[in-house]
């Protein structure tokens, strides 16, 4: 089983980096959106996986912290936040897309089980 979790936080990790750099080109993002998204259901579903998706809050590139984050604030919110609220000081897309995930998660309106 910890094979397979490095395996899938692994491709969990490199989709994310691969559509930071794919932001020009909205089809290519958005099917690698989804692809790291049905990994993020998996993982999820044990301890391990997501010990491994809240330790990507610490990873060097933003758009990486900020998907973890995002998808942390189902099991520990308190850090996911705070992680949230630090990228949202920054610039760029990613701050924008931390400001309105926050808002969005404290109204109650954000999903991620589609």
């Amino acid at each position: 089983m910890a094979q397979d979790v490095e395996e899938l936080v692994a491709q969990y990790r490199d989709l994310l980096v691969q559509r930071s750099m794919e932001s020009a080109r909205p089809s290519v993002a958005n099917k690698l959106f989804d692809r790291n998204h049905a990994i993020h259901k998996i993982l999820r579903e044990s301890d391990e996986g997501r010990r491994a998706i809240s330790g990507l809050m610490d990873d060097d590139v933003d758009a990486v912290r900020l998907a973890a984050a995002v998808h942390t604030l189902q099991w520990d919110p308190v850090a996911a936040e705070r992680v949230l609220e630090d990228i949202e000081t920054g610039p760029g897309l990613v701050a924008f897309d931390a400001k309105w995930t926050l808002r969005e998660y404290r109204d109650g309106n954000l999903n991620l089980d589609w």
